[in-house]
């Protein structure tokens, strides 16, 4: 599923109510049908995986930047780290560390290492994926990508093996990325104005088909003969 809209239209907000972060001022977000401002707060954590556009930089080891996810620093199940990073491109950036996985994300001690914004980002969609919640959301967590590597994330996160019943919610201005959902919901002033999938909505003309259609114009050629500004 995807949250599209303007700055300020509620995509953000939504997706906090999601994962508890904030509780609503009206109506219910529920869990299988129990309120979730009833469940043990633990409990509601276990069952999202949030990554977000500016990730937490944890002064941890490569490997405990990823397995923090599910809680622990020093417990892992390797096959699912190094898929998880494998499916985020992580893997190239640990490969390039002094000490791999065991290299320290922080300056703050001898030896440590600094990664880029990009790079983060990489480590953050990685440790969504390690946590295996049956929600993932992911608020516009390639923004400091490159375009080859967002789309691999995007393909990753879009047809990569997922567990059986996971929701993945893509909050995301650039439109492109989130034809493929299943669903595409659209905000605007804090109420969703309409919600398909990527033809349906194009069909419609609406609000969703503008927006794309003012991007895609952006990616178009100059015909030949235009006078340039």
């Amino acid at each position: 599923m995807a949250f599209v809209g303007v700055n300020g239209s509620g995509k953000s907000t939504c997706s906090k109510l999601i994962a508890g972060l904030y509780d609503p001022s009206a109506g219910s977000v529920s869990w299988n049908g129990t309120d979730a401002r009833d469940l043990d707060p633990v409990s509601l954590q276990q069952r999202v995986a949030v990554v977000l556009q500016d990730p937490v930089h944890y002064p941890f080891t490569a490997l405990a930047n990823i397995t923090v996810s599910r809680g622990s620093l020093t417990e892992s199940v390797p096959e699912e780290a190094h898929a998880a990073a494998v499916a985020s491109g992580a893997d190239t950036v640990i490969a390039g560390l002094p000490g791999t996985w065991e290299a320290l994300l922080s300056k703050r001690f001898a030896g440590g290492q600094e990664l880029s914004a990009g790079q983060w980002a990489k480590i953050a969609v990685a440790r969504g994926l390690y946590k295996g919640a049956p929600v993932l959301l992911l608020d516009e967590p390639t923004a400091s990508m490159d375009p080859r590597a967002e789309h691999a994330v995007y393909q990753a996160v879009l047809r990569g093996i997922r567990r059986p019943g996971q929701i993945t919610v893509l909050i995301s201005h650039r439109l492109a990325s989130v034809v493929e959902c299943d669903k595409i919901v659209v905000f605007d002033g804090g109420k969703i104005i309409e919600s398909g999938p990527h033809q349906e909505l194009m069909d419609r003309q609406g609000e969703y088909a503008q927006m794309f259609a003012l991007q895609a114009a952006g990616y178009q050629s100059t015909p030949t003969g235009a006078e340039e500004a």
